[in-house]
């Protein structure tokens, strides 16, 4: 994902530059996004395994 369009170009700029504080909030904003993408999958693979069994329990 690194050097590509979006987050990952200033990450690669950053690292190549050695400018450390620009490439640590780059590097923290991908890791945010990953978490927050973690974190809806998971509930959406919840909700469809309880809506198959067809349970209503949380």
């Amino acid at each position: 994902m690194i050097g590509v369009k979006g987050l990952g170009q200033p990450v690669l700029k950053s690292i190549t530059n050695q400018y450390f504080t620009l490439g640590l909030i780059n590097g923290l904003a991908i890791v945010a996004l990953a978490i927050i993408f973690d974190r809806v999958s998971q509930s959406y693979a919840k909700r469809s395994q309880q809506h198959l069994s067809g349970g209503h329990d949380e």
